[in-house]
């Protein structure tokens, strides 16, 4: 596995939804697991449902929960195992269980070796971290650096992140163009034949303003359109329709 394949895997969780809010619930985890790696409480392939990571959830989970999440660890150590690259190791066979039940009936889980190794590397640790902040929590992004101790990397970390984390571009445009089922949200535009699409996925709010990859701030849309809404010729509106800017009301100057 290289390491665009793992940020892709991170940013197609998939996650229970109340409304329009997704639960935090897996990255959370995720972002537990790779500090007590970063910290050397997890040493190899397996997980415990210990104390320590109890500990580290409740930590990033009070700062991103919403509504009525609740902090349950438990849930995403059982339900990881539908991502394909989490595997729990019962001593018997178990359903979802309580914390308590997870540490009785539980004796571990782990990751795919592929993406263990990536995390055990420190730098490749870095980058998916970074892919989940960006992907699920943008607004907490600062305070979650906090947490994990990297405050004395910021100012390189920002620099790989904002324009060359790898696989981040191709993760957000595979999500927003499926969601479109690639068809321009302007014209109406679609065509997938092969390896051909003729959609991009456009974000709302500029990458360089918000660093904010959720699709929900993503828009399928063809390269003309992408290219007018990207210099404020056209935009979107919430009564889903596009407001036209007046300089495309002038006559050419020749």
């Amino acid at each position: 596995m290289i390491t665009e394949e793992a940020v892709a895997l991170i940013y197609d969780l998939k996650r229970a939804r109340t409304g329009k809010h997704e639960r935090p619930h897996k990255p959370v985890l995720l972002l537990a697991v790779m500090y007590l790696i970063e910290r050397g409480d997890i040493t190899d392939n397996r997980i415990i449902p210990s104390k320590e990571l109890r500990d580290a959830f409740t930590t990033y989970f009070k700062i991103v929960r919403q509504g009525n999440d609740q902090n349950s660890p438990e849930n995403p150590f059982y339900y990881l195992c539908s991502e394909g690259f989490w595997s729990l190791h019962p001593k018997r066979p178990a359903a979802a269980l309580s914390w308590a039940g997870l540490q009785r009936e539980v004796s571990h889980a782990s990751f795919s070796s592929e993406l263990y190794a990536l995390l055990c590397a420190p730098a490749n640790r870095e980058l998916l971290r970074e892919a989940i902040y960006s992907r699920y929590f943008s607004n907490h992004r600062e305070t979650l650096r906090h947490v994990s101790n990297q405050q004395t990397d910021i100012k390189h970390v920002d620099l790989v992140t904002k324009d060359s984390l790898p696989g981040r571009d191709a993760a957000f445009r595979k999500l927003v163009i499926d969601v479109y089922d690639y068809r321009c949200a302007a014209c109406g535009l679609r065509l997938r034949l092969d390896n051909i699409v003729l959609v991009e996925a456009a974000h709302l709010i500029p990458w360089s303003d918000s660093h904010d990859d959720n699709p929900c701030n993503g828009m399928a849309l063809c390269r003309n359109h992408h290219y007018a809404m990207d210099r404020h010729l056209i935009a979107p509106t919430p009564d889903l329709e596009w407001k036209v800017s007046k300089c495309l009301d002038e006559p050419p100057r020749w």
